[in-house]
């Protein structure tokens, strides 16, 4: 019933579409089937509890796509009044791989993903066409547009092993702009939701040629890794961790 609701709350300013123009999109983002294991029944009530005062913080999120023609930036929304202490914060802005920037060329099909860590702003960089996706004939309606589901696989790595996650997509065909949140992209019109990994991103409001301020300045600070090139960064990171906590 919530989800229902949440649909239909979808809040929608649109004149006429095009791929000549600016759009702003807010999402908000619901962290699904998240726990905590513990044997002591104790910690277990607790960890149960604190995970639900996060999956209500998380909701409180606003996550912005910015875009101008064909190129799109996605974005923390700066300045949020969430009463949370800042790891728990940092833990629900992170989830589902969420943090950074995410920018997205159609054009020269590039996507970059500009990510603070340790210090270092490293510019994650793949190819917008990489991600394979499976588009279905499934469809519903999100708010007044008609949506389709489209699948794909997210490959995640790190010092625990290599893992696949099902990603589900609904884009909607009205409004042909080939982007969404978190770096996805490449699909015939905008993803209005998006789901993998316990997470779920949703748009809560659509503006057309919004006055609001949508210049994207292409992620240029920081050093320019590809994937592959930043997961051995982040494990070797990890095993560094591990090893200083054992001294």
């Amino acid at each position: 019933m919530k989800k229902i609701i949440l649909l239909s709350t979808l809040l929608i300013t649109i004149l006429s579409f095009s791929q000549n123009g600016n759009m702003f999109v807010t999402y908000k983002k619901d962290m699904l089937n998240y726990s905590i294991n513990n044997s002591n029944a104790e910690k277990q009530k607790t960890m149960n509890s604190i995970m639900d005062d996060l999956k209500k913080s998380s909701n409180s999120l606003r996550y912005n796509l910015i875009i101008n023609n064909y190129e799109s930036l996605f974005s923390l929304e700066e300045n949020l009044a969430i009463e949370i202490d800042e790891k728990s914060l940092k833990f629900i802005v992170g989830a589902g791989s969420a943090g950074g920037d995410f920018y997205m060329n159609s054009k020269t099909k590039e996507s970059i993903r500009s990510n603070p860590l340790l210090g270092e702003i490293f510019n994650i960089v793949s190819n917008l066409d990489s991600i394979k996706w499976q588009l279905t004939s499934e469809s519903k309606l999100i708010g007044k547009f008609k949506c389709y589901k489209a699948l794909t696989t997210k490959v995640v790595e790190n010092n625990k092993g290599i893992f696949n996650h099902n990603v589900e997509a609904w884009y909607a065909p009205e409004i042909p702009f080939g982007f969404g949140p978190v770096g996805y992209g490449g699909l015939p019109g905008l993803i209005i939701e998006i789901q993998y990994q316990n997470v779920r991103f949703y748009a809560s409001k659509i503006e057309l040629n919004t006055k609001k301020e949508t210049k994207i300045v292409k992620p240029t600070k920081g050093k320019e890794v590809t994937k592959d090139e930043y997961n051995e960064i982040t494990k070797r990171m990890a095993t560094d961790f591990m090893k200083s906590l054992k001294n």
